[in-house]
């Protein structure tokens, strides 16, 4: 009995590889006594049984064989099994849940059409830094998506974006205001892992510079870790006249002076705790003025 070709990811289930190895079996082949094909000897729950054993991209490949297995292959019923997993990878990427459920019909293409939907906006969103021209500016810029729409924010010198649009590819934003009152135009395409391509244009002048986005790690081990329930004691300084008391989270290394109006820490980066422990996070100040 011949095999169709077609390319397998063998599974760690034996009995996926049995399940996998029965679909890609020549359904065109006649039985020499019954002259019946394969898949027409088959009832059609039975075949059900066996496609519920494929990857989308599997299952789309065996629709490719013929007629029947493409009528086959779009079964609402083989493709709504994989929403958990649309449903997973959404809140992976945009760690909030979708906001309202896939519909039951037209499965096939409603869970390819919004795959590739988050495969493609994902790689945008987040906090980014940018850099072009003379310009280096941390975190400036942050993309986010709720299911709906992709909105832009602009944390820095007081600019405001606004999304323009988005083409699968290339993701544009209006940047407007600041003390110039100049308006631009940036343009980010997908580069290397955690970079994007951008392209600036300055619209009163038609002036394009080129320069990239960086993507920052926004991951918990970045910033001190600080509970409100960690055990706080109060250090007395013999050293200085006036002994002011200090603030200190035993599991922080982090100091506060309670007397001096702006208590900082020894990174810019790291975040400050009063004394209930509450995180106050702060932005500080870039090293120059960035003119545009």
């Amino acid at each position: 009995m011949e095999i169709v070709s077609m390319d397998i990811e063998r599974s760690e289930s034996s009995n996926h590889i049995v399940h996998q190895q029965l679909i890609v079996i020549n359904f065109n082949l006649l039985d020499e006594f019954n002259d019946v094909s394969l898949l027409e000897s088959l009832s059609y729950d039975a075949i059900l049984n066996i496609l519920v054993c494929l990857e989308p991209e599997h299952l789309v490949k065996f629709g490719l064989l013929s007629k029947e297995c493409y009528t086959l292959s779009c079964s609402d019923y083989l493709w709504r099994r994989f929403y958990p997993s649309y449903q997973f990878r959404f809140e992976q990427a945009f760690n909030i849940p979708p906001p309202q459920p896939l519909p039951r019909v037209n499965a096939k293409q409603i869970y390819i059409k919004e795959s590739k939907k988050v495969d493609s906006i994902s790689k945008f969103v987040g906090l980014w830094s940018e850099q072009w021209c003379d310009v280096d500016v941390n975190s400036s810029t942050r993309i986010s998506y709720d299911g709906y729409k992709i909105s832009v924010f602009y944390t820095k010198n007081k600019f405001s974006a606004e999304f323009v649009d988005f083409d699968g590819s290339v993701l544009r934003f209006k940047l407007s205001g600041g003390d110039s009152g100049w308006s631009f135009i940036y343009s980010l395409k997908i580069a290397d892992h955690g970079k994007l391509t951008l392209n600036v244009f300055r619209i009163h002048d038609d002036m394009s510079f080129n320069g990239i986005f960086k993507l920052r790690s926004e991951s918990p081990e970045e910033y001190p870790s600080i509970s409100p329930i960690s055990p706080i004691r109060i250090i007395t300084s013999a050293a200085s006249t006036n002994t002011s008391p200090m603030i200190m989270a035993d599991h922080s290394a982090m100091m506060i002076d309670t007397t001096s109006e702006n208590s900082t820490t020894s990174n810019d980066n790291e975040e400050m705790t009063n004394i209930d422990g509450n995180i106050e996070s702060f932005q500080p100040l870039s090293h120059r003025q960035v003119a545009f």
